[in-house]
C-alpha cells in the first residue's frame, strides 16, 4: 500500500512513492532567476543560462591564477585571455 499526501495548494491526493511533490502544482511551477531574471521551470533545480554561462565565483582562469569571469571553449578564462580570444577589431 502506498502512502498518499494532500496538496495545499491545489487540494489534489499524490503518491509519495511515485513524486516528491504534488505532480499537478510543482510541474507548471516558474521561478525568475535572481542574478539574471531568466524564467524557469522549477523543477529543474537551477537556472540553466547562469549553469552554462555564469562562471561559479572563486573560479581561477585555467591559463593563469587570475579570477575567471567567462567560459572560452568549455574552460574558465580571466577577463585578459577571453580579450585575446574574442579580440575587438
Amino acid at each position: 500500500m502506498s502512502d498518499f499526501e494532500y496538496c495545499e495548494e491545489c487540494g489534489e491526493e499524490y503518491s509519495l512513492e511515485e513524486h516528491d511533490s504534488c505532480p499537478n502544482c510543482f510541474e507548471d511551477e516558474t521561478v525568475i532567476c535572481e542574478e539574471c531574471g531568466t524564467e524557469y521551470l522549477l523543477e529543474e533545480g537551477e537556472c540553466p543560462y547562469c549553469a552554462e554561462w555564469e562562471v561559479p565565483e572563486g573560479t581561477e582562469c585555467e591559463f593563469c591564477d587570475n579570477p575567471a569571469v567567462a567560459y572560452v571553449q568549455d574552460h574558465p578564462v580571466c577577463q585578459d585571455h577571453y580579450d585575446d580570444a574574442y579580440p575587438i577589431d
